[in-house]
């Protein structure tokens, strides 16, 4: 079985490619996956970045092509605010750009908008939104956040929430990730956290 790859000779690469495509694909090799995922990971990039690529480099993604709103999807619907699922369109698009920016998060050290959204979506029974709620309490008990003395006070406040919004158990380990912060901080940043937190 001859191996249908990339070959440095035109003529060469030409007579393989009709080679392959004329044999039946049991006798083809299979295509390389690490190159299929770049491909696919590129892709991805650019639809990510807002880019698109264009013959001889990218571009950037017109408003248009970003929010192309032709069709039924969740995202749409939240911004066109139509259909019977646009709340529940909403709420997906909430959790997109609460999980976009719990990542970010993680990277800058600032876990306000996605705390904010998470608690929202919590609020409103979101098992996802709680979900992701208690990850950001986790990265919160860490010391990820850039100012452990909100961290705290979020901490705080989480243990305070209405019990519905958190899963059984859960004020458990908030005070738990609450003494492990308390950890990292200097006596002045405990005594300020509690004077902001009320505890």
């Amino acid at each position: 079985m001859q191996f249908c790859g990339r070959s440095s000779s035109l003529a060469l690469r030409t007579a393989q490619r009709a080679e392959c495509h004329s044999r039946p694909a049991s006798q083809v090799a299979p295509v390389n996956a690490s190159s299929l995922e770049r491909g696919i990971g590129m892709l991805a990039l650019f639809f990510a970045l807002g880019i698109v690529p264009v013959a001889g480099g990218i571009r950037t993604a017109t408003a248009a092509e970003e929010s192309n709103c032709t069709d039924s999807s969740a995202p749409c619907q939240a911004e066109e605010g139509e259909g019977e699922d646009a709340a529940d369109a909403a709420k997906i698009d909430m959790f997109v750009r609460a999980r976009q920016g719990y990542s970010d998060a993680r990277k800058s050290g600032d876990f306000t908008e996605p705390l904010k959204l998470s608690r929202q979506l919590a609020a409103q029974g979101s098992r996802a939104g709680k979900g992701l709620l208690r990850m950001i309490y986790m990265q919160l008990g860490l010391g990820a956040h850039k100012d452990y003395v909100q961290a705290y006070v979020w901490l705080s406040e989480g243990m305070a929430a209405d019990p519905s919004n958190l899963r059984k158990g859960a004020t458990e380990s908030l005070v738990r990730w609450r003494k492990r912060l308390e950890e990292k901080m200097t006596p002045d940043q405990i005594a300020q956290a509690k004077t902001l937190s009320g505890s």
